[in-house]
């Protein structure tokens, strides 16, 4: 759990603040749609459309991971769901690794905090586990983080819970450069504390 709506997509140029960490290949401009990333003998692409499609394969992918509760399926659900019939107005952007059988590898969603200075909010961030470790995760998080700066982002904030199953998930966080800066206690259940973690994207 931590839109561009439009036809053509766009491009994903990554500001030199956010450049991939060693050993994540650099990022080359493939169409005004897609990009492409060779790692680990894996081709990704990514793109920022979202399509009737992508509210199954968005639950395939989110069950697929393991770790997330029917709750936390739903409400990636219903993100996608909210942007198909709202567009920009529901808040929510996305970017999408597919196969080429049009599945998931792996997505993220995002979207500006109202009422704020360039903050934004990193709701999702999920890939397959045949995915994990390819580089995949990484290429997503420095894509939506770039995305993020080009509409205006400052700092981007992300929510976790503290359980054992997510530890994983805050050890990827605190890897790609995000401080921990407090946590809820008890906040989704006793004993399951959220945790919000914040970076900064650029300097104020």
């Amino acid at each position: 759990m931590a839109h561009m709506d439009r036809e053509g997509g766009c491009p994903f140029s990554i500001p030199s603040a956010i450049l991939p960490p060693k050993g994540v290949t650099a990022i080359a401009m493939d169409t005004m749609q897609k990009e492409k990333l060779y790692n680990n003998n894996h081709e990704f692409t990514l793109d920022d459309r979202v399509i009737p499609d992508d509210r199954q394969r968005v639950r395939d992918l989110v069950i697929a991971c393991g770790n997330f509760c029917a709750e936390d399926v739903e409400l990636a659900v219903e993100l996608v769901e909210s942007y198909l019939s709202q567009g920009e107005k529901s808040g929510y952007y996305f970017l999408f690794s597919r196969s080429p059988s049009g599945s998931l590898r792996g997505y993220s969603c995002y979207g500006p905090i109202t009422a704020t200075d360039g903050r934004f909010d990193f709701y999702w961030i999920a890939v397959l586990p045949e995915y994990q470790g390819s580089g995949l995760a990484t290429y997503l998080q420095v894509a939506t983080e770039s995305a993020m700066v080009r509409m205006g982002g400052k700092r981007s904030y992300l929510e976790t819970s503290s359980t054992d199953g997510y530890l994983a998930a805050r050890k990827f966080y605190t890897k790609a450069g995000y401080i921990h800066e407090c946590s809820v206690k008890d906040f989704y259940r006793k004993g399951d504390d959220k945790c919000i973690f914040v970076k900064p994207l650029v300097q104020e």
